[in-house]
């Protein structure tokens, strides 16, 4: 109506209070986008109300009609309402997580009001109309969007410098294979960039104004975006080209490589001879070789040769005359041509940053084919000469190890015989190495073990500090050889692990000689203590990610190592029983580390819990004679007891024997349980894992409701409501995973379970707080596990009381399964999932489903085709008409 009535419309509309239902705002968008323009932007206050609803982000047709809104403004010549309606939909705004500038891995992340692809929807197809009549107050407006959208990515909200690292999050501002990874400050590049260009191309004067505009903004992406408007409108402004190209500064910066690089490869010919031979002479003269010196001295504790710094200043060379290489004058395109013959030519010779298919970050100097060609002299040699300058970020030793690793991987006898060579090299090279050859364990190619530990034991007796050695991440060397060390305790535990390529048990006094000295590493230090309370690093990642946690992971891999090697033994049972007496220095190990005056340390800590039910199996008794040292029970000590209890029942599964063990730690468990976050996690939280244990126990009868301990029964008084609507699921779960007919004394068991459950669940005094445990046992309806017409009473039991069932389009697919033997009972379940559905989506998901049952219902006759009648009539009033048909 709003097309033939606009004004009583507007009326109505005016008079239509707030909801919470984004569907009624998108038919009034629709209404006012039917108005005439001078009628529908009276409603610009009704506007601003609907793009700040609160689930305007789950809509996916709301924020593209408020922005067609914005093109009916703009072109109706209401710029100022479509400028204040823009700023109310595509705003960015701060991460609301709280962030521990110094400890958190994690960089701050700003966020949109609506999803991704819509932003970038609205910003192709309306904001080009909105440029198009307000100029640049709509390109100012998206300028301060992508200003607001680098800022809040910053991890110290008090920097004040104009580095923004574009040039890896966008390495070319125009369209190009590298922009391979599309955020929010991607998108408002983009469409910053088309702006300009439709601003210049409708009033080519304006140019120079766009020029200044965007030199004159903080960040070094708008410096980036000004030089590629220079390039695509080069001919109209000719003196500021040259301005650019002769700036000596922009020449050498890696933050505008790429645009610069392209402004002089258009441009150069354009160029007067004076400006050509200011260019040229810059790459004649080099790159900055006392620099060059200095960062070699500071490395390696020496000066380069005459020779290697000839060497570098060609590599320079090559690469900035690839910058221009069409326009070069016949001697310069003579001496490039001579650069790629000896060293190759380079790829993505403009860019600062590129991926590729097999890894993302910095680029090697050499490629795989050329270092494959490489003798081991020749290989060595390069990793000693090599050097990159502060500059040149895109290619740096990091870059190169992971190319080398790759090779390594591949073929690593070669490697491994030479291994001592690669006591002449960076400490990075040798991290490489480690990794490589780890990664050839893992994918079975087998190598020398003997050479590899020897490098690994010169390593180790090195000073871990490198004198006069920089901490800078600017060159991208290791700072130390911390990593390496933590690569030598990977690689270990690797190799010690069952497997073709595993360690010989002959080298067991080498190899312990390696391990053990890692095992008192410095690394992790006290401030990770901190970093496991204040940030998303727990003691378990932390232990993986540090040299003396990973090295005592590797010492538990280490006894595995040696009880495996006495299997080939006729007395393997007296061997194995002697535990840690055979291996005293396991124990020793072992034993120190759990003395919190010599390691208090969280993340040792979580060793012990991830690998008790192996210390168990090792030595019985000495893990039964320390379960209170591992799992220290008074609360004084409980950051230790957390850090090795919920790494243990997060990452163990349920073994009987030690349960026997910790049943008290169990019970401790259940005390201490805690509301599970709602942050979102790979695995489940401690709480509800420690209940995905315990019903294994149960239904294994290992506890139950009378067990004298009342673990069982406790459990179910103590956890939180989403922690026994895990446990539900849980078990459904787990019969759907299990192959045949589950044993009758389980089933009994599990029956009996569920029965309390929703015994209780009816006479609780808040019926909400089990709404979601007894949803779930949707999963043990579809498992097909329990007597069938049990289950179907079950079902109905559920569905009356929680008013939905989980997972309901599983659920509804069983249903039809078994509709033609219980289709009462069916169609019953069905009419109390769809009266639940509140929402009315769900039915999109199982539509053929539904009309299974229906049919099977109608066919019946009777209550079954009398209550399948309502459910379509009930399904016909909420605009599901598909089902009529099927009416009699």
């Amino acid at each position: 109506m709003a097309p033939l009535k606009p004004e009583v419309i507007c009326r109505i509309i005016i008079k239509i209070p707030e909801t919470d239902n984004v569907r009624v705002y998108e038919d009034l968008v629709d209404a006012i986008y039917s108005m005439p323009i001078d009628i529908a932007v009276t409603l610009e206050r009704k506007l601003k109300e609907y793009a700040q609803a609160k689930y305007i982000y789950a809509s996916s047709l709301l924020p593209k009609k408020l922005g067609n809104i914005i093109s009916k403004f703009s072109k109706g010549g209401h710029t100022k309402e479509a400028i204040n309606l823009a700023k109310i939909i595509l705003p960015v705004l701060r991460d609301q997580t709280e962030h521990h500038d110094n400890l958190n891995y994690n960089k701050p992340q700003p966020r949109l009001k609506i999803q991704l692809w819509q932003y970038q929807e609205i910003l192709g197809e309306n904001i080009p109309d909105l440029v198009d009549f307000a100029g640049f107050e709509a390109f100012n407006l998206l300028c301060n969007f992508l200003n607001n959208a680098i800022l809040f990515s910053m991890r110290d909200n008090t920097y004040k410098g104009a580095d923004d690292h574009s040039y890896i999050w966008r390495p070319a501002i125009e369209e190009h294979e590298q922009n391979r990874y599309e955020d929010i400050q991607g998108v408002l590049v983009t469409a910053i960039r088309e702006a300009a260009e439709q601003i210049a191309r409708k009033d080519l004067n304006s140019i120079e104004d766009l020029i200044s505009n965007l030199e004159q903004k903080r960040w070094v992406v708008f410096r980036r975006i000004s030089l590629h408007l220079l390039r695509v409108f080069s001919d109209q402004v000719p003196g500021l080209v040259s301005e650019q190209l002769i700036d000596n500064n922009l020449f050498n910066d890696v933050n505008c490589r790429h645009e610069y690089a392209r402004l002089l490869g258009e441009c150069f010919s354009k160029l007067d001879q004076e400006h050509q031979r200011i260019i040229l002479n810059w790459v004649e003269d080099g790159p900055d070789l006392n620099l060059y010196k200095e960062i070699r001295e500071q490395r390696d504790g020496n000066f380069p040769t005459s020779q290697e710094l000839n060497h570098y200043k060609k590599l320079w060379q090559r690469s900035r005359l690839a910058w221009f290489e069409d326009s070069l004058p016949e001697k310069w395109k003579t001496q490039y041509k001579e650069f790629v013959a000896d060293f190759g030519d380079p790829k993505y010779p403009t860019l600062s940053f590129w991926s590729s298919s097999y890894r993302c970050g910095p680029k090697s100097p050499v490629d795989k084919d050329e270092i494959k060609k490489m003798s081991m002299d020749d290989l060595i040699g390069y990793l000693i000469n090599w050097l990159p300058l502060r500059e040149d970020t895109d290619i740096t030793p990091e870059g190169f190890g992971r190319v080398l690793e790759n090779i390594i991987r591949e073929n690593p006898s070669e490697y491994a015989l030479k291994a001592a060579e690669f006591q002449r090299v960076d400490p990075t090279y040798v991290r490489f190495l480690l990794s490589g050859l780890q990664g050839a364990v893992r994918e079975k190619r087998t190598f020398n073990w003997d050479t590899v530990l020897e490098l690994c034991k010169w390593v180790i007796s090195q000073p871990i500090e490198i004198a006069g050695r920089e901490k800078s991440p600017h060159l991208d060397y290791d700072p130390d050889w911390n990593w390496t060390r933590k690569a030598i305790a990977s690689i270990l535990e690797e190799g010690l692990k069952e497997g073709p390529c595993s360690l010989p048990i002959s080298l067991r006094q080498t190899v312990w000689g390696v391990l053990e000295p890692l095992t008192d590493d410095s690394d992790p230090t006290p401030e990770y203590k901190t970093m496991c309370i204040s940030t998303i690093m727990n003691p378990m990642n932390i232990s993986v990610n540090t040299t003396r946690g990973q090295a005592l992971h590797s010492v538990i891999e280490y006894a595995l190592w040696i009880r495996r090697s006495y299997e080939t033994s006729p007395d393997y049972d007296k061997l194995a029983a002697r535990g840690f007496d055979d291996m005293p220095e396991v124990r020793k190990v072992l034993e120190e580390h759990l003395n919190t005056s010599k390691d208090p340390a969280l993340a040792v800590r979580a060793v012990y819990g991830r690998h008790f039910p192996w210390i168990q199996l090792l030595d019985p008794t000495w893990a039964k004679e320390h379960v209170a040292a591992i799992f220290p029970g008074g609360n004084s000590s409980r950051a230790l007891w957390d850090a090795a209890w919920d790494t243990y029942i997060s990452f163990c599964g349920p073994y009987d024997n030690v349960f026997k063990i910790l049943e008290d730690q169990y019970s401790l468990a259940i005390d201490r349980m805690e509301e599970p976050s709602d942050e979102p996690s790979p695995r489940s939280s401690p709480e509800q894992r420690l209940g995905e244990h315990l019903m294994v126990f149960y239904w294994r009868g290992i506890i139950g409701f009378s067990e004298q301990s009342g673990i069982f029964l406790k459990f179910w008084q103590n956890a939180p409501a989403r922690v026994r609507a895990n446990a539900i699921a849980f078990i459904g779960e787990s019969g759907q995973q299990t192959d045949g007919v589950a044993p009758p004394e389980v089933i009994k068991r599990l029956t009996e379970l569920w029965e309390r459950r929703l015994e209780e669940a009816k006479n609780a005094k808040n019926p909400d707080d089990y709404i979601d445990e007894i949803a779930n046992f949707g999963s043990w309806f579809i498992s097909g596990k329990y007597n069938e017409k049990w289950s179907l009473r079950q079902l109905i039991e559920a569905l009356q009381f929680s008013g939905k069932i989980e997972p309901d389009h599983y659920v509804v697919e069983r249903l039809a399964e078994i509709s033609d033997r219980n289709p009462e009972c069916t169609v019953k379940c069905f009419e109390l999932i769809i009266k639940g559905d509140i929402e009315g989506w769900s039915i999109y998901g199982w539509r053929n489903q539904a009309r299974a049952i229906l049919a099977r219902a109608m066919n019946e006759g009777g209550i079954s085709q009398q209550t399948a009648e309502n459910i379509i009539n009930y399904l016909g009033s909420r605009s599901h008409y598909d089902f009529r048909d099927l009416l009699k």
